[in-house]
């Protein structure tokens, strides 16, 4: 690749940041129709006993659940607040999709002690949870911690391939492990069956699509990603150094072209892509 196509997209880059803490690719999963929502319509009696049952693997039993109202959206759900039995204050809200009863998100708003785990061991936790949770096949992507929390974003497998638009966060407490936060938007979004496509380029192709100056770090990772217009293209993952910055570039399957790259800041809460 020529250098000037590198400086270029490394601008368009820094203009356009695709990323805060929850992965590189999830700004465009409102435009959308979700795909991911499957199943029949729950009650609300229903929207219970699955928050209740969500609960007990994030913090254990010994909660009572109610739902509180409806919230509409690109994802219709019941609104749920939880506490725990005998207690009035609330612990946990969670939203229950009315189709298919998935949990959209919950947010356990607990104050942190002392952190006293790293962020490998928080990234265990909450693999552990997902795995729990019926998510068997996904792997973490960026992580981030703040405030005593770690903030993780995992994306599914699927024939060895990295499905970014598929987005599911947890977000740990690093004092205990507890499971405080949960959101699958970008899951029930986008998540589907793809027809991969047969990779046109080899990996070592795709490196030379690169900038000559990048120190390549491992062996490129074949990536679903979304562009703007919310087509997905296949990609290989190129991650890699110029200096000490860290880069992620994608190469396009089918053409070989510098598709996107993504500048990975290591901040003191963690990597950041923008």
């Amino acid at each position: 690749v020529d250098d000037n196509d590198f400086v270029r997209l490394e601008k368009q880059a820094s203009e356009f940041p695709t990323i805060i803490y929850d992965g590189p690719f999830s700004d465009h999963i409102l435009q959308q129709k979700p795909k991911g929502l499957t199943g029949k319509a729950i009650s609300g009696e229903q929207a219970i006993k699955i928050a209740l049952e969500f609960m007990s693997v994030a913090r254990g039993g010994n909660l009572v659940a109610e739902v509180v109202g409806k919230a509409d959206g690109g994802i219709p759900a019941y609104q749920i607040r939880m506490r725990r039995t005998g207690h009035s204050g609330e612990i946990a809200s969670l939203d229950v999709s009315q189709t298919g009863g998935h949990v959209v998100w919950m947010l356990n708003p607990r104050s942190v002690e002392k952190p006293t785990l790293t962020l490998e061991e928080a990234g265990r936790a909450a693999k552990d949870f997902l795995v729990a949770q019926g998510f068997e096949h996904v792997v973490p992507t960026y992580a981030n911690k703040a405030d005593g929390l770690a903030i993780i974003p995992f994306a599914p497998l699927q024939d060895g391939v990295i499905i970014y638009p598929d987005l599911v966060k947890v977000t740990v407490a690093l004092d205990d492990g507890e499971i405080v936060g949960f959101e699958s938007i970008g899951y029930l979004m986008n998540h589907h069956h793809r027809q991969l496509k047969k990779p046109q380029i080899t990996p070592a192709q795709a490196l030379q699509s690169v900038s000559r100056e990048l120190d390549v770090m491992g062996e490129p990772q074949l990536a679903l990603i979304p562009l703007e217009t919310l087509r997905e293209v296949l990609t290989y993952e190129i991650k890699g150094k110029i200096g000490s910055q860290v880069y992620a570039n994608y190469v396009d399957v089918s053409t070989g072209q510098l598709t996107r790259i993504l500048q990975i800041v290591d901040t003191p809460e963690g990597p950041r892509a923008i």
